[in-house]
This record gives C-alpha cells, structure tokens and sequence, in this order.
C-alpha cells in the first residue's frame, strides 16, 4: 500500500492493521470537506516533532461516548459537529492509540490518493 510522501520512514508502524471498521471525527464543515481531514504533521509540524508518525494519522473514535466526551471537557470541540465513516482496508491501517479519557481513540494512516472526507456523513451537530 502507498502512502503520502510525508509520512515519516517506517510509518505506518509495524504493527498497525488494515482499516476496517465504524469510525467517528470532530469536523468544522458540512458536509466534510478535504479541510476536516488534514493531519496535525500538516497543520503544525512543530508542535508534532516527538511523534510525527502518530502525527501523519487522522484521530478517530470507535466509541461515541468518547468523543462525546472529549467534547464536554474541551470547549474548542463543542463549535464542531461529529462526522461518522466506514473503513475498509482500502483506506489504510489503523492502531489503537488510547489516553486515559478516551479509550477508543484510534490512528488512522490514509493511503495515498483515498480522499476520506467523501464517505465521512455528519451525524451529530455542534454544540453551542
């Protein structure tokens, strides 16, 4: 499988697995756009610099009470609405990638040439 020329060597890792799956994402337009799926290697390379693969994938969420909990403790992510896709192996590999708040957050490397925000549908609004 290709990825993007920015991916650092060795990116995906090893032990990351073909994508497959209900995944859900914070986005700030509706219908998603190519904006909504821009990794944070991208966005803020400097601020990414300990862990740029991590940083080349997209966060997802495999439960939704995790991210309707992130949204609560964070006010940023309340402006956003939450968007809902299907991966199939196609789209890339995928690691769970937890922290203490948010147990089914996952790391998704996009393949090249997969344009993720055409089959991401938004479910659930923002929070006001």
């Amino acid at each position: 499988m290709q990825y993007p020329d920015y991916f650092p060597p060795n990116c995906p890792p090893a032990e990351a697995e073909p994508a497959d799956g209900l995944v859900m994402r914070f986005v700030e337009n509706a219908p998603p756009s190519q904006a909504d799926c821009v990794p944070m290697l991208l966005l803020d390379p400097q601020r990414t610099a300990a862990r740029p693969c991590q940083a080349a994938g997209l966060s997802v969420f495999r439960d939704e009470q995790d991210i309707e909990r992130m949204r609560r403790r964070l006010k940023g992510y309340r402006r956003r609405s939450v968007a809902r896709g299907q991966l199939r192996p196609e789209h890339g590999q995928t690691q769970p990638s937890p922290s203490r708040n948010q147990q089914s957050h996952t790391t998704w490397w996009v393949a090249r040439d997969v344009e993720p925000w055409t089959f991401f549908q938004v479910f659930r609004g923002p929070q006001e």
